[in-house]
């Protein structure tokens, strides 16, 4: 799939986006991270929910004179509120991710397909075993349970490179580097 816009961009500024997410995160000093089971006994707010809140919390402001006495309207008008911009907060937020996911799914193709080339070159070099034997083990991204260990050093065979070409892992292993 080809995109209209090309994508440039650089590690560096990945790098000093994250660290201003994380800066970010850092002051948001209110929020309460829950445990599983914790997340799981509470009920769970939808995004709609959030936003009729929100009316809701309108209305009241402009009918103050309806609500009874005992309504502590200042304790709802907080919470409320609090409540409706963690939701434009959460919005922004997931708004954000699902543009990094569509960004990393443009990028990866060319990096894994890279990674491949990257492993086969590392396989090759790994015959002689030592360090780089020891690395290569590490990089597959499937691995067999039970596979005798015989086996596994046969299945990583490479074909060699020919002049000016990468060297590839043997068709049969295409799949585990996959």
């Amino acid at each position: 799939m080809k995109t209209n816009n090309p994508i440039h961009i650089t590690p560096e500024e990945v790098k000093a986006v994250t660290e201003a997410l994380k800066a970010v995160q850092d002051k948001m000093t209110f929020v309460q991270p829950l445990t599983r089971e914790q997340r799981n006994q509470l009920p769970r707010l939808r995004p709609k929910a959030v936003e009729i809140t929100g009316k809701r919390l309108a209305a009241a402001g402009l009918h103050r004179d309806s609500l009874p006495p005992s309504f502590d309207y200042r304790q709802f008008e907080r919470d409320a509120s609090v409540v409706v911009n963690l939701g434009e907060c959460q919005a922004t937020l997931q708004r954000m991710l699902e543009e990094i996911q569509d960004t990393v799914r443009v990028l990866s193709p060319r990096a894994v397909q890279a990674s491949k080339a990257v492993l086969g070159h590392l396989q090759v070099a790994a015959a002689d075993a030592g360090e780089v034997h020891t690395t290569v083990s590490g990089l597959k991204l499937r691995s067999r349970p039970g596979r005798k260990p015989a086996e596994a050093e046969a299945s990583t065979t490479v074909a060699p490179a020919g002049p000016g070409s990468a060297a590839q892992p043997a068709a049969k292993n295409d799949t585990q580097a996959a």
